[in-house]
């Protein structure tokens, strides 16, 4: 597939494995050369818009919704040996999580430290 792209194949395996965020091209250049069509890239591209965004993905605006959505999980699609699970973090350890992690700006780090506190 990098090949056929024009791709360094590093690129293919950071996309297709969610490791960063696509241009805006990069999507529709892949699925074209995956043979789908102008309808399934533009399905694709509203949902793929928020991807990468960890507020609309891991934090709700109400808590109420947060909660009944983990009251009914019946898959862990995502997990880690090496970390306590989030609801369990007391905060210092929470913050040192998200540090180490770098992918929030240090700014949001005490929103969402206090968010998961909340949810215990």
């Amino acid at each position: 597939m990098a090949e056929r792209l024009g791709w360094d194949p590093s690129k293919v395996s950071t996309v297709e494995n969610g490791r960063a965020r696509a241009s805006e091209v990069d999507p529709i250049q892949y699925l074209s050369m995956c043979g789908k069509d102008i309808d399934f890239i533009s399905d694709f591209r509203r949902r793929y818009q928020y991807a990468f965004d960890e507020y609309i993905v891991q934090v709700s605006g109400n808590l109420r919704t947060v909660g009944k959505a983990e009251a009914t999980t019946v898959t862990i699609t995502s997990y880690d040996t090496m970390v306590v699970p989030g609801l369990h973090q007391i905060p210092e350890y929470a913050t040192e999580v998200y540090q180490a992690h770098g992918t929030v700006s240090e700014k949001r780090i005490p929103e969402l430290v206090q968010c998961r506190t909340d949810r215990q």
